[in-house]
């Protein structure tokens, strides 16, 4: 009799152990499903965080270069330098090329006249806006650029904007 106590004790116990063992399964996968997820999204942030360190630094770059104390070559603006532009810096004369845009952009393709990168598979687009003499004496202008950029195949796209004051002329060729 106590034998078959027993064996039943040893059954019983068995089976509590594959239960035990299926549960703490359970756990660590749910735990593991929890920890890729936070991985994942922590990633997306991450590169998120790098394509916009890299559009800020164009913008910087456009402002310092439109802000040199040396007289900046325009293509196309003919003495009335108000308007967008784009930078060019790969053909001979560098300098910026006025077009007819009349309004900012919301968006970049590599087939822009503003496109200038195209960075892990991220379109960046750069404008440069020349504003009006804020005090009339033709040595003073009004700076802006906008830095768009877009994930190639998704609706991803961001917009950067830095301003400032140009002292000094600008050259029309």
């Amino acid at each position: 009799m106590k034998i078959k106590k027993l064996n039943k004790l040893i059954i019983s116990q068995k089976a509590l152990g594959l239960v035990e063992a299926l549960i703490s399964l359970a756990v660590v996968a749910t735990g593991m499903v929890i920890i890729t997820s936070l991985s994942l999204k922590t990633l997306k942030v991450v590169r998120k965080n790098e394509l916009q360190d890299i559009a800020v630094q164009i913008g910087v770059e456009a402002m310092d270069f439109m802000k040199q104390p040396a007289s900046i070559r325009t293509v196309g603006a003919s003495g009335d330098y108000q308007g967008y532009y784009y930078v060019n810096l790969s053909d001979e004369p560098y300098g910026i090329v006025k077009t007819s845009d009349l309004n900012e952009i919301d968006s970049c393709s590599p087939s822009s006249n503003y496109h200038v990168s195209t960075i892990t598979e991220t379109d960046v687009c750069q404008q440069v806006y020349v504003g009006e003499d804020p005090d009339g004496s033709n040595r003073k202008f009004f700076i802006k650029t906008i830095i768009v950029w877009e994930t190639v195949g998704s609706d991803e796209h961001e917009k950067k904007v830095t301003s400032g004051i140009r002292q000094g002329k600008f050259k029309s060729y």
